[in-house]
């Protein structure tokens, strides 16, 4: 795959440039968006054809257009994934793309793991705020189970306020749960914490580029989402509550909890 970067240089129209107008963005929209770039894809004609387009369009403006090659690698989860909770002879089934969904990170053939999770509230380490999700506690192994989002603040100076940091998007839970040695994690989805429906997030369930690993690179066997329903269940199992465990992650004296995953 190619992507495009850019070396800027100051321009005398610069300040016409940044002036953000619709009638001036409707056209570019209408093209990319148009049933002749196929949706775009990676590595398809239609994902060149963008690439080529956006490129010509910031070449008019002066800029010096340089191209990258990425090496990708195509991950596609297959519907007869399972994933189940065990606790105290209990077993309790997850059903693909209702329940849960997600993708391994691993690029590999097949994945699996059976393996103790871990409750860590909003998976945050934020040592500038004060807060501490994995305080005591190694995961190493563990799935990690979280919600996304990050503590409610109205305060800018603690997690930018009603603003959202890093620190409450998802691709931060999976990258700080990796750098932990997790194994898995599952973000509990609800609309409020997510700012988007259950539809949205079975989208990690579908075929997905991603950039090639590097060796020794560490890797998550399953980034994955629960459902509400799903999670309220599995909270159920460890003796909570969909809101009680929400209330918890946002507390500063939150503490992990602990039970069996596979």
């Amino acid at each position: 795959m190619r992507l495009v970067w850019l070396a800027m240089f100051v321009l005398p129209l610069a300040g016409q440039v940044n002036v953000i107008e619709g009638a001036r963005i409707r056209p570019h929209v209408k093209f990319l968006a148009s049933d002749l770039l196929e949706g775009r894809g990676v590595g398809t004609r239609g994902g060149h054809l963008a690439v080529d387009y956006i490129a010509a369009q910031l070449g008019s403006m002066g800029l010096n257009v340089r191209y990258q090659e990425v090496p990708l690698v195509s991950v596609t989860p297959q519907p007869s994934s399972t994933l189940s909770a065990a606790k105290g002879g209990k077993t309790l089934p997850f059903e693909w793309m209702t329940g849960f969904t997600g993708r391994s990170l691993q690029q590999v053939p097949s994945t699996g793991f059976t393996a103790e999770a871990v409750f860590v509230g909003h998976g945050i380490t934020a040592p500038e705020f004060g807060w501490h999700d994995y305080e005591g506690v190694d995961v190493k192994g563990k799935v990690v189970v979280l919600f996304t989002n990050e503590p409610p603040s109205d305060d800018p100076k603690f997690f930018g306020g009603k603003a959202l940091t890093y620190y409450g998007r998802w691709t931060y839970k999976y990258e700080e749960a990796a750098r932990r040695g997790a194994t898995a994690v599952l973000i509990v989805h609800t609309t409020s914490t997510a700012g988007y429906g259950w539809g949205v997030v079975q989208g990690h369930g579908r075929e997905q580029p991603q950039v090639k690993r590097r060796i020794g690179e560490p890797a998550l066997a399953l980034a994955g989402w629960l459902s509400a329903s799903a999670a309220e269940r599995l909270f159920e199992m460890a003796g909570m509550t969909l809101d009680g465990a929400l209330n918890a992650a946002n507390a500063a004296a939150f503490a992990p909890r602990r039970w069996a995953l596979r």
